[in-house]
């Protein structure tokens, strides 16, 4: 409970990556990718994944970032066009 007064610190950055790590890596879906939500957004979505691409490359995890970003492509059409 916060207290009048009280003041409430702000996680390191170390507390911070960790706290995504875990996050992201909790999210994980075997077909490569971060789900938003296991029950309610189980699938990928294209918005979402764009944005764990970058989370992902800036935690150092270039092959998890590929495989989202090429799982994210790899339903594109001939046309150009990506499913989101």
């Amino acid at each position: 409970m916060v207290q009048r007064g009280m003041v409430i610190g702000y996680p390191s950055d170390a507390e911070l990556e960790a706290t995504v790590r875990q996050t992201l890596d909790a999210h994980w879906v075997a077909e490569g990718y971060a789900a938003p939500h296991a029950t309610v957004y189980p699938w990928q979505w294209l918005w979402d994944s764009c944005f764990h691409v970058l989370v992902w490359l800036e935690l150092g995890e270039v092959d998890r970032a590929q495989r989202e970003l090429a799982t994210a492509f790899g339903p594109q059409t001939a046309s150009g066009f990506v499913p989101h």
